[in-house]
């Protein structure tokens, strides 16, 4: 019997050598995964922007405890207060969450025809990388998001370098709103698809970004901030960059009145 076994084991074993079962180089590829040739950029452009919403409510809380917008709850004093991994959240959202969904994008969606998808997919990603230098100062950019070339621990790179990339990066995204834009963005919760709102706001953070260089850069900046102020691109009402949650209320607007009250009862 155990003979038998061993003579069925080794069958086997040459069997999946000759059929090519154990020889893994080449079909990798999983098939229950969208490739980037295959994904839909409104469906990926519609989880980015939930992500990012995540992303700016984790960033907000110890920002607007710190500058007691809202009660430090979370220590006696400002050392006391927060603790390193307290901030894994907002490294999490920003670099394994939304800056990888926006390179799989961009990778998608540039030197096509959805101009808006690239112009405002550079657009969250400055405002990011700017939050993130405003939370942290020097952060990883210039190697950052290569770990599919071995580099998982990427150098931190200086704040004012970072500024400079994502005021690049609103340039950049300007320009490619700027051009006809015939793939329409179906799914943004923000704008609407509203190529003159997400310029307003590209312009809005450049604007922020110089108030903040000239602490490091007085002349240059000053000339930029004249130059942004004279473009009349401060918000309006309208053009709020707010995410816009639904209104639906679990359905009970469909029930009779008097379920709802019963409901409610109970």
């Amino acid at each position: 019997m155990k003979n038998i076994a061993k003579y069925l084991l080794v069958a086997l074993v040459f069997l999946g050598n000759s059929c090519g079962i154990t020889d893994l180089e080449g079909n990798l590829e999983n098939p229950n995964e969208v490739g980037v040739s295959a994904l839909d950029p409104n469906l990926l452009m519609n989880k980015i922007q939930l992500d990012f919403s995540q992303f700016i409510t984790d960033a907000n809380d110890p920002s607007m405890e710190l500058s007691r917008m809202r009660a430090m709850t979370s220590g006696a004093n400002y050392e006391g207060a927060y603790q390193p991994q307290a901030f894994n959240s907002i490294w999490d959202d920003a670099y394994q969450t939304v800056l990888i969904q926006i390179e799989t994008l961009l990778k998608r969606t540039d030197n096509t025809a959805f101009t808006i998808h690239s112009g405002s997919a550079r657009v969250l990603k400055a405002y990011v990388y700017l939050t993130l230098v405003d939370l942290f100062g020097d952060v990883p950019y210039s190697e950052a998001l290569n770990g599919s070339a071995g580099n998982f621990n990427p150098k931190a790179d200086d704040g004012k370098t970072v500024y400079t990339a994502a005021i690049g990066l609103l340039d950049d995204a300007i320009a490619l709103l700027a051009k006809p834009n015939p793939a329409a963005l179906s799914r943004d919760v923000y704008y609407g698809g509203a190529v003159a709102k997400w310029t307003a706001l590209a312009n809005t953070l450049k604007l922020k970004a110089y108030m903040n260089l000239r602490l490091t850069d007085k002349a240059t900046a000053t000339a930029k901030v004249t130059e942004l102020l004279k473009a009349d691109i401060i918000d309006t009402d309208a053009e709020e960059f707010t995410y816009k949650f639904s209104n639906a209320n679990l359905g009970l607007h469909k029930l009779p009145d008097n379920e709802i009250v019963e409901l409610a009862k109970a």
